[in-house]
């Protein structure tokens, strides 16, 4: 369903090649789209940003390889998992909207304007659980503090800061359409 989604902004058109095989080609036919902040703003957001979630990636996997206290319990590891789908997706949406420049498709302004913020949010949220659960899990007597444990916390920091400092530039990524 979410290809279909922009279905219409496409043109199929078939022609013959010079081997009398008939190739169908793509034309984008949409809108196309501007950043609100200008080129090089927008630019300069999105090449801080992919620097900031390669930290916050660095920092999610350093903090996986010690054996903590973090790792044995559920509820702490269980959402600190999940914080690898905004790192990635985060990345995938930035690299895309990087690769086209200052005009933008419909699909790379929805990326810009809608998955970008949301994996910020969440980006910050789920390791900020994992820090509250580990904190439960410390004071509840769950485990020994390890010093695997010191580690997890500072990657966990150091992926929800990337969170926020990724949420104080998503606002310059905002895109709309073009006025012919």
């Amino acid at each position: 369903m979410a290809g279909k989604k922009y279905a219409k902004d496409y043109r199929l058109s078939d022609t013959l090649d010079e081997r009398g095989r008939i190739r169908t080609e793509t034309a984008y036919i949409g809108a196309y789209y501007r950043f609100t902040v200008g080129e090089d703003a927008a630019r300069t957001a999105i090449r801080q940003m992919l620097v900031f979630t390669g930290l916050g990636s660095l920092c999610f996997l350093v903090s996986l390889l010690p054996r903590s206290t973090a790792s044995l319990t559920l509820y702490v590891m269980l959402p600190y998992l999940f914080t690898a789908l905004p790192l990635a997706l985060m990345s995938a949406a930035l690299l895309r909207i990087r690769s086209l420049g200052g005009k933008l498709d419909r699909r790379s302004a929805d990326q810009a304007n809608e998955r970008v913020p949301g994996c910020c949010v969440w980006l910050l949220l789920l390791p900020a659980l994992s820090l509250i659960g580990e904190g439960i899990a410390l004071t509840l007597g769950h485990g020994a503090f390890l010093p695997g444990d010191g580690l997890f916390l500072v990657g966990a920091l150091g992926a929800a800061s990337c969170g926020l400092l990724c949420s104080r530039k998503k606002t310059l990524l905002r895109a709309e359409a073009e006025r012919n």
